[in-house]
């Protein structure tokens, strides 16, 4: 009986907190319903943030991107793009799609039309220029909403788990962006200065490169190169936010700020003035007649980034063009060019031939072409307007050659002028970054050669 009693009363006593908890659990209300009032609360703070939103989301290959987004309670949102680089005629254009806020594991924003946000996930990659084709720029276009706080959605890619935040836009803010601002402030990144940007740090000189998403320290010494980038974004007054630190020695760098000369940095307890220079940290010349300073290589796949791709496509859609004729038909492998300490530049045009048995790379002939070089104050470097075949004018084979590479020879080249800049790269061949030959006027109907830095002894 005793123990028939004390069972009774545990029963009693699990009863008190389940009808508590079942009360409690009707006010709060159900799963569903609070799921909803979270979405719905979500798409409310979109829509009524008066200046719309500043969206910084990373790519897996082409660093951390800006847009203006303007949400409405119609489904439609309108966006501006910083994508300077493939769609400068975009620089004030807006573009409205649609998007959704909707419950999958976490609350989701999701653009489900065709955007300018889509252009970084498109699988062509004529779209972007820096994509690959199948995968694009390895970016989202569906984010799980992590949190929200004080004006700032924390945001994660469903597909690619490629970070992003949404952050509300002041007035000036806004109206910056209407009038171009997205893409003026990478069009006055470091990538686009006329010159040089250097500085000394530990007794070695650095050059600093970026294009406002990713961002690069690069020693073009030719014993000891280095190279280092990270992802980063651009603020309206043109400082350079790092996403990681970038490392100098044992210390770390976070930002770069803008100055009137340049930028400056704190590295350590040391503020670093990063100055507009006429040389890079390694020059180019000054070698001895016999050394090969650099060779630039425009047409490797991976030559192409996100760095250079309105620049690049120019630059291949000429070489491809080139070689037309049947009688001997060429396949352009490389363009290489060369400074020598004369001083002189020689153009060297590398080909395989086709034969009616398809493409010979058993063997890759050349072709080289040199031009009077002058150094000039300002750093960068003036070809001269005639040029002479190297292997002899009677050469058969190359004149042919010289024959169909006239755009390349005479309208890229001849009587020009160009920058020789350090462009941030993943590593290759060691730490050498790319470097680029960036002409002084006329890049955007020419382009700029990119390739690889390489150096003979």
């Amino acid at each position: 009986m005793k123990k028939i009693i004390h069972i009774s009363v545990l029963c009693a006593l699990a009863c008190f907190p389940a009808c508590d908890l079942k009360e409690d659990y009707s006010s709060i209300g159900s799963v569903d319903s609070r799921i909803a009032a979270q979405l719905s609360e979500y798409e409310t703070l979109l829509c009524s943030a008066p200046y719309g939103w500043l969206a910084d989301v990373a790519t897996g290959r082409g660093g951390t991107h800006r847009l203006w987004m303007g949400f409405a309670d119609n489904g439609e949102v309108t966006m501006y793009t910083d994508y300077v680089e493939y769609y400068r005629a975009l620089r004030t254009l807006p573009y409205t799609s649609t998007y959704a806020v909707k419950a999958q594991q976490r609350p989701t924003l999701s653009f489900d039309t065709y955007s300018y946000l889509s252009i970084f996930a498109d699988p062509d990659p004529l779209a972007n220029g820096a994509g690959e084709t199948g995968i694009g720029m390895i970016a989202d276009f569906e984010y799980e909403i992590l949190s929200y706080d004080k004006g700032q959605f924390l945001l994660q890619g469903l597909k690619h788990g490629m970070s992003g935040t949404l952050t509300e836009a002041t007035l000036e803010e806004y109206q910056a962006v209407q009038a171009g601002a997205l893409m003026d402030c990478i069009d006055g990144s470091p990538i686009y200065e006329p010159q040089f940007l250097t500085f000394n740090y530990g007794g070695k000189s650095y050059e600093l490169s970026s294009n406002g998403r990713r961002t690069a320290i690069c020693r073009l010494e030719r014993r000891e190169p280095y190279s280092a980038i990270v992802n980063s974004r651009i603020d309206f007054a043109g400082n350079l936010i790092l996403e990681t630190p970038l490392t100098l020695g044992d210390q770390q760098i976070t930002r770069f700020d803008k100055t009137a000369t340049g930028y400056s940095a704190v590295i350590g307890n040391e503020l670093v003035d990063i100055v507009r220079s006429t040389s890079t940290p390694a020059s180019y010349m000054g070698l001895r007649n016999t050394d090969l300073s650099n060779v630039f290589y425009s047409f490797p796949s991976n030559a192409q980034t996100e760095w250079n791709s309105e620049f690049y496509v120019i630059v291949q859609q000429m070489m491809t063009n080139l070689y037309r004729d049947p009688e001997m038909p060429l396949y352009v492998s490389y363009i290489g060019v060369q400074f020598y300490t004369n001083p002189v530049a020689w153009v060297e045009i590398g080909y395989y031939l086709v034969t009616s048995a398809g493409l010979d790379t058993s063997r890759v002939y050349s072709s080289v072409y040199q031009y009077p070089l002058t150094m000039n104050p300002d750093g960068s470097y003036t070809f001269g307007d005639s040029y002479t075949n190297v292997y002899g004018e009677d050469h058969i084979v190359s004149n042919i050659v010289k024959g169909h590479s006239t755009c390349l020879l005479d309208g890229f080249f001849k009587g020009r002028t160009f920058y020789c800049k350090a462009w941030p790269r993943a590593e290759y061949n060691g730490n050498y970054p790319f470097v680029a030959l960036v002409p002084t006027q006329g890049v955007e109907e020419t382009g700029a050669m990119v390739g690889f830095m390489m150096v003979q002894n």
